[in-house]
């Protein structure tokens, strides 16, 4: 992972003092509705620390694609 403020962030998941909430893919994936752009990612975070892992929907959703 390339991004400059991800380790800080995969650090709290590790530690158990944080969560993350999976939702909306489409809001940065480049290639809705094949989201393999943003797999990469999620396993990161996912394999940080998985019980800190909440998987959710934004519905009703904004930022819809068209």
């Amino acid at each position: 992972m390339a991004q400059r403020d991800l380790p800080p962030i995969v650090d709290l998941l590790r530690s158990g003092h944080a969560y993350i909430k999976l939702s909306a893919p489409y809001r940065i994936s480049q290639g809705a509705p094949n989201y393999d752009y943003v797999r990469p990612l999620v396993r990161h975070l996912a394999e940080a620390n998985p019980a800190r892992i909440v998987c959710a929907s934004d519905e009703p959703g904004e930022n819809r694609p068209p």
